[in-house]
């Protein structure tokens, strides 16, 4: 098994950043695994402090890690760029990814889990996305890992053969006839096009 590179992907909550590192330590693969902490930049001067603070606590995680990489945003990019970029630099070195966010405390048994389905979907062109997390539901009838159409961003791994990101919404919206938008929005159930 080849364990994915994990990018960490923080802004202003070092004491968030240091929980879930703790809990990502627990994780024996943490050992073996490649980490990029993308350290967003301040919105303001009195956030300043922030970004080099968030990087001195991680640096002390190093030892914990195959290798850490932080990366420090010159501006601030925000979520919706510093995520799809972040994730972007590293498919464009390696084929597959485990992204986190900072606010996230995660099981010791995260990483098995990401690696293992990684390795066993990797060939299976219509799964496009593990999620560490399902929001809560009825579980009778489900084992323990089921299929699903929503994504979720808390925990999640892809490949580079399923990473299509568009940021031009206009684009999507054109492309869509209305049994897409039918099954895009669960048949109904959600209404995740609008």
């Amino acid at each position: 098994m080849s364990l994915a590179p994990i990018a960490i992907f923080s802004y202003k909550r070092p004491k968030h950043i240091d929980i879930m590192l703790s809990s990502l330590i627990k994780n024996k693969e943490a050992k073996e695994s490649p980490v990029f902490v993308f350290i967003d930049g301040p919105r303001k001067d009195d956030e300043k402090h922030f970004q080099e603070e968030i990087s001195k606590l991680v640096y002390k995680y190093k030892v914990f890690f195959k290798s850490l990489e932080i990366v420090k945003r010159p501006t601030n990019y925000g979520l919706p760029r510093n995520i799809p970029e972040g994730v972007e630099e590293i498919l464009n070195v390696y084929d597959r990814i485990i992204v986190l966010e900072e606010d996230l405390y995660l099981s010791p048994y995260f990483l098995k889990f990401m690696n293992d389905a990684l390795d066993f979907y990797e060939a299976e062109e219509k799964v496009m996305h593990i999620s560490g997390y399902i929001f809560p539901m009825k579980k009778k009838g489900l084992f323990d890992t089921f299929f699903i159409r929503p994504a979720s961003c808390w925990g999640w791994a892809t490949w580079k053969r399923a990473w299509h990101f568009e940021r031009n919404p206009e684009k999507l919206f054109y492309m869509f006839n209305k049994n897409m938008i039918e099954e895009f929005n669960l048949g109904g159930c959600t209404h995740y096009f609008e």
